[in-house]
C-alpha cells in the first residue's frame, strides 16, 4: 500500500549581498550588531566573506507516522545558504565551533557534553559520494531527542534535523529524482 507524503512549505530567497552590506552600513544600529556580530562570534572575520546571495528553508515530505512517538527521523526540515566555497565555510564553522566551545568550556550536564562532543567532532559518513557530518541524538527540552545532520553540496551548505532528510536531499542532487523515488514507499 503506497504512501503519498506531502510537502507543507519551502522557500528560496536571493539577495545582492553588495547592497546588502550597504544597507547594513547606512543604518547605524544595524552596523552596530552586524560589527559585534563579526567581532565577537566570528573572531573579527566578515559574515559577508563566507556566505553568497541565496538561502532556502524547507519543510516537507512529512510522514503521517511522525506522530507516533514522535519521531523525527520522518520529519524533512533543512536549511540551505549559499557559500563562497566549502573551505571557507568550513573555516567559518571551525570559527563558530571554537566560539561555543569557548562559551560553554564551564557547563557540565550530559547535553553540553553531547553539544561539546559533537562541535569537537561529529559522526561522519560517506553517502554516495559526499560526507554527510552528524550528530546522533541531542536532547532539546520539550521537543524530544534530534539528530543533526549537515553537507555540502555544490555551493550551499545543508543542515537538517536528521540523516534520511540529508540524505535525501543527497540523492535529489545527484540524480534528480530522489524525491520521486520517495514518494511511494
Amino acid at each position: 500500500n503506497p504512501q503519498i507524503r506531502i510537502g507543507l512549505l519551502s522557500f528560496v530567497v536571493g539577495y545582492d549581498a553588495q547592497k546588502v552590506q550597504t544597507f547594513i552600513k547606512d543604518n547605524n544600529d544595524l552596523n552596530n550588531f552586524y560589527l559585534e556580530f563579526n567581532k565577537e562570534v566570528l573572531d573579527g572575520k566578515d559574515i559577508f566573506d563566507y556566505i553568497g546571495g541565496e538561502f532556502a528553508f524547507s519543510l516537507g515530505d512529512l510522514d503521517p507516522d511522525m506522530l507516533d512517538g514522535w519521531n523525527i527521523d520522518k520529519v524533512d526540515l533543512y536549511l540551505s545558504v549559499q557559500v563562497t566555497n566549502e573551505e571557507k565555510w568550513k573555516e567559518l564553522i571551525d570559527i563558530i565551533r571554537t566560539r561555543i566551545m569557548q562559551e560553554m568550556w564551564d557547563s557540565r550536564s550530559d547535553e553540553v557534553d553531547m553539544i561539546k562532543g559533537f562541535l569537537a567532532k561529529p559522526l561522519i559518513e560517506d553517502y554516495n559520494g559526499k560526507k554527510i557530518y552528524y550528530i546522533e541524538w541531542l536532547p532539546i527540552p520539550f521537543v524530544g531527542k534530534i539528530g543533526f545532520a549537515y553537507t555540502f553540496i555544490d555551493d550551499f551548505f545543508m543542515i537538517g534535523l536528521n540523516r534520511p532528510t540529508i540524505k535525501r536531499i543527497i540523492d535529489t542532487a545527484k540524480t534528480g529524482d530522489g524525491a520521486k523515488k520517495n514518494l511511494l514507499k
